[in-house]
C-alpha cells in the first residue's frame, strides 16, 4: 500500500511543478504591476518600528516644523515612549540598524532636545543637549546649547563679563618682538565671544569661564592690547592691556677722561630710550643712581689705574649694556692726550685739531664679522665709536644713536642693539661721523638661516580631496578652497600633497567615490597613487536649517582614523568661511607641534620625555636632531638620516610624562643617542 501511494506522487510531480511555475510567474506579474503603480511611500508613515524608523520619521516631522510629532518619535526611539520594537538611546555618528545598512549621523538626544528648543521648552532643550554633548559632541549640539541658554536667560538680571588677565600680561615693559596676551573672561550669562585687537576668536560652545592666549606681533614702543568679552546677553565688556616695546639696550657716553696719579676719572652719561632701571659698577648698585627715575643718568666715575672695571646698565624692559672700562683703552686708542678737557687745562700737546687740522677718521669696533650666520629673528650687536676730536654722529642704517647725548664733545661710545632680522640675507651698515666730517663705515652682512626640522618638507604629509556632499546644492564648493587656504597658512601643520592628474582621475583609477573616502580602508587605495602620509577628508552635511562640516583624519599607511572634528553654521558665507577656519585649528591643535629629548634607547626602540600631558598622541612622529650640533634648545640641529632617509621616532606608547617610540627604519637603531632632541614631524 504505501509503495502505490509513493510511486502514485512521483507521477503527479510534473503536474505540480507546471502548476507552482503558473503560479509563481502570476505572482511575479501582478509584483511587477503593483511596483510599476506604486507611489513614493509617505514619510510620515511608518512600515517598521523599530528605533531607526522612528528616528528618521522624526528628522522629517522636524523638517516639517511639526514639533510634538518629532519630540514623540524621538522618544520612542530612544526608549522614553512606548512603541518601538527596539530602542537605542546613543548619539553616534555613524550606527549599524541591520545586516550591512548604517546611519551616518544619530543623534537622537540632539534632535529631541532642538525640537524642545524651537517649542519654546527651554529647560528640557538644555537637557537633552547637554547629554547629547557628553556622549558624542557635534557642532549643531553646541550652536543650540548656547541659543537654549539664551532663551533661557533672557529676563534675567545678569552683570556683564568680567577679564582677569595673567599676572605676566598685566607687566607693562616687554623686551619681546611678539607676545602672550593670556587670561580668563567669566560670566554667568556665559562667554560667546572673545576678540583680541578686533581678531575675533573661534568659540563654539559658550561657557561661563573660558580662557584666552593669543599671541601679538609688537610694534616697537606702546602697544595697546584691546579684549572684547561679550556673553548670550549681548553684554559687553572691553578690556586694555598696555605695553612698551623696548628692544634697544642702554648705552654710554663718554665726555671726559682725568688722569690722577692714583686713579682717573670718567664723567659721561648713561642714556636708554625710555627708562633707566639699574647702574652697577663691578656688581655694586651705583650710589645716587634711583631706579625709574629717568631715561638718563649723569655719571662720574672714580676709578682704580691698575685693573680694569665693569660697567652694567640695565633699562625697564631688561636690555642691558656690559662694557670694560680701563685707563689704557684710551691710552691705546690716542682719545686721552688729545681730549677736550685737556685743552681747557692748557696741558702741553693738548691743542685740539679743528676744521682741516682733523683729517683723522674717527675709530669704530664692532662684535660682529662681515658675514654671520644665525638662527635667531635677531642679531645682538655690540659697538665702540671714539674719536679724540669728538663724535658727531653715530648711525645704524640711517637710524641716529648719538641723539641726547648731553652737553659737551663725545669723546667716546659704548653702545648695543638687537637688530632684527628677515629671513635669508640681511645687510647693515654702521656709519660714525666726527665733529670734522670724518667718517668711517662698517657694513655687516647677517644670514638668518631657518632650522631644518621646521622646513615644510617635514611636516605631515597630506592628501584634501575634494569634500563630500549629500546634497545636489554645488553653492558649497567654496569651503574646501577656504579650508585648504587655512591649512596653508604659515607655519604650515601639514604639507599639502598636490598632484597634475587630479583626484578625479585618482578616484577614477581607484574605482572609488567621495564618499567612499569616509571609509578609511580607502585611504590604503589613495596611498598607491597618493604620497601623502595622511588622508584629510572632508563632508558637507546639509542638516535641516544649516550645514554641519566634518573632517576626518585617516592614516594612509594603516588605515586608521586619527581625528575627527567638526563645525555647524546656519548664517552667511562670511560666517560659514569663519567656521571653516574653526574646523582647521580643531584639526591643527589634535596634532600639536612638540619638542623634547630621547631619554634611553633600546633595541628598535626609544625613550622620550614625551607623553600624554604634553599632546602626545599614539602614532605621533618625530624626527631626530643629532644633539652635537644642537644649541641648548635644540636650535641649528641637523636631521638625523640614514641612507639620506630622516630617521623617525613613532610613538607606539604614552605614559603621563613619556613614551616610547619604534624607530624607522630598524636598521638606525644604532644611529639614535640619549640626549638627542626630537621634534614633531
Amino acid at each position: 500500500m504505501a509503495e502505490q501511494l509513493q510511486n502514485a506522487c512521483v507521477a503527479q510531480r510534473p503536474a505540480l511543478a507546471a502548476q507552482c511555475g503558473i503560479f509563481n510567474a502570476l505572482v511575479f506579474v501582478a509584483l511587477l504591476t503593483l511596483s510599476g503603480c506604486a507611489s513614493t511611500p509617505d514619510p510620515a508613515t511608518l512600515h517598521r518600528y523599530n528605533w531607526w524608523n522612528y528616528y528618521q520619521r522624526g528628522i522629517y516631522f522636524l523638517q516639517q516644523d511639526n514639533k510634538q510629532a518629532a519630540i514623540e518619535d524621538f522618544e520612542t526611539c530612544l526608549g522614553l515612549r512606548k512603541g518601538a520594537n527596539f530602542s537605542m538611546a546613543t548619539d553616534l555618528w555613524r550606527i549599524r540598524t541591520y545586516g550591512m545598512h548604517f546611519i551616518d549621523g544619530y543623534f537622537p538626544h540632539r534632535e529631541l532636545g532642538i525640537a524642545h528648543y524651537r517649542g519654546s521648552n527651554y529647560g528640557q532643550s538644555i537637557r537633552f543637549l547637554e547629554l547629547s554633548l557628553k556622549q558624542t559632541p557635534s557642532g549643531r549640539a553646541k550652536t543650540y546649547l548656547n541659543r537654549a541658554r539664551k532663551k533661557s536667560l533672557k529676563d534675567a538680571s545678569i552683570p556683564p563679563p568680567q577679564t582677569d588677565f595673567a599676572p605676566g600680561s598685566r607687566e607693562i615693559w616687554t623686551r619681546s618682538r611678539r607676545r602672550e596676551i593670556e587670561g580668563v573672561a567669566r560670566g554667568n550669562a556665559y562667554i560667546e565671544e572673545i576678540s583680541v585687537n578686533g581678531r575675533r576668536r573661534f568659540i563654539e560652545l559658550a561657557e561661563q569661564e573660558t580662557e584666552f592666549r593669543e599671541r601679538i606681533a609688537l610694534s616697537r614702543g606702546s602697544n595697546v592690547v584691546h579684549v572684547v568679552a561679550r556673553d548670550l546677553l549681548g553684554q559687553e565688556t572691553e578690556s586694555k592691556v598696555h605695553w612698551i616695546a623696548d628692544w634697544s639696550p642702554p648705552h654710554l657716553v663718554v665726555h671726559r677722561i682725568e688722569e690722577k696719579k692714583s686713579d682717573w676719572t670718567l664723567t659721561g652719561v648713561c642714556l636708554d630710550d625710555h627708562l633707566l632701571n639699574a647702574i652697577t659698577i663691578d656688581e655694586k648698585p651705583l650710589g645716587g643712581f634711583k631706579a625709574g627715575a629717568g631715561k638718563s643718568h649723569e655719571i662720574r666715575l672714580t676709578l682704580p689705574r691698575d685693573r680694569a672695571t665693569i660697567f652694567r646698565a640695565e633699562d625697564a624692559a631688561g636690555n642691558s649694556l656690559e662694557c670694560m672700562l680701563a685707563l689704557e683703552s684710551f691710552r691705546e686708542d690716542a682719545v686721552l692726550n688729545y681730549a677736550p678737557q685737556f685743552a681747557a687745562a692748557g696741558e702741553s700737546g693738548s691743542k685740539l685739531p679743528t676744521g682741516k687740522e682733523d683729517r683723522l677718521d674717527p675709530r669704530l669696533r664692532i662684535s660682529a664679522q662681515p658675514q654671520e650666520a644665525v638662527f635667531d629673528e635677531e642679531f645682538y650687536l655690540d659697538g665702540v665709536a671714539e674719536d679724540r676730536g669728538g663724535l658727531a654722529s653715530i648711525r645704524i642704517n640711517g637710524e641716529e644713536f648719538l641723539e641726547n647725548a648731553g652737553d659737551g664733545n663725545v669723546i667716546r661710545k659704548y653702545f648695543s642693539e638687537r637688530l632684527p632680522l628677515a629671513p635669508g640675507t640681511n645687510e647693515f651698515e654702521i656709519a660714525v661721523t666726527d665733529v670734522a666730517g670724518n667718517e668711517t663705515e662698517r657694513g655687516i652682512v647677517v644670514v638668518r638661516k631657518t632650522p631644518e626640522y621646521v622646513r615644510d618638507e617635514f611636516r605631515l604629509s597630506a592628501g584634501l580631496p575634494p569634500f563630500a556632499t549629500r546634497s545636489e546644492d554645488q553653492s558649497f564648493n567654496f569651503i574646501r578652497h577656504r579650508v585648504e587656504q587655512e591649512l596653508l597658512r604659515q607655519p604650515v601643520r601639514f604639507l599639502l600633497v598636490e598632484r597634475d592628474e587630479g583626484w578625479d582621475y585618482i578616484l577614477q583609477e581607484q574605482k572609488l567615490s567621495l564618499s567612499d573616502l569616509s571609509e578609511s580602508r580607502a585611504a590604503l587605495r589613495v596611498r598607491k597613487m597618493l604620497p601623502a602620509e595622511l588622508l584629510l577628508v572632508g563632508e558637507v552635511i546639509p542638516e535641516d536649517e544649516g550645514i554641519t562640516i566634518r573632517m576626518k583624519v585617516i592614516d594612509c599607511e594603516e588605515g586608521r582614523q586619527l581625528a575627527a572634528d567638526d563645525v555647524y553654521t546656519e548664517n552667511a558665507r562670511e560666517e560659514i568661511e569663519f567656521h571653516a577656519e574653526g574646523l582647521v585649528m580643531k584639526i591643527e591643535q589634535r596634532f600639536p607641534i612638540l619638542e623634547g629629548r630621547v631619554t634611553d634607547r633600546s633595541g628598535s626602540h626609544a625613550t622620550i620625555d614625551l607623553g600624554d600631558r604634553h599632546g602626545a598622541w599614539l602614532g605621533a612622529r618625530f624626527l631626530v636632531l643629532r644633539a652635537e650640533d644642537s644649541s641648548g634648545d635644540g636650535a641649528g640641529g641637523l636631521v638625523r638620516t640614514v641612507d639620506e632617509i630622516p630617521i623617525e621616532l613613532r610613538l607606539s606608547q604614552a605614559k603621563s610624562e613619556s613614551g616610547i617610540a619604534q624607530i624607522v627604519p630598524g636598521s638606525a637603531s644604532g644611529e639614535i643617542k640619549e640626549g638627542d632632541h626630537v621634534y614633531s614631524r
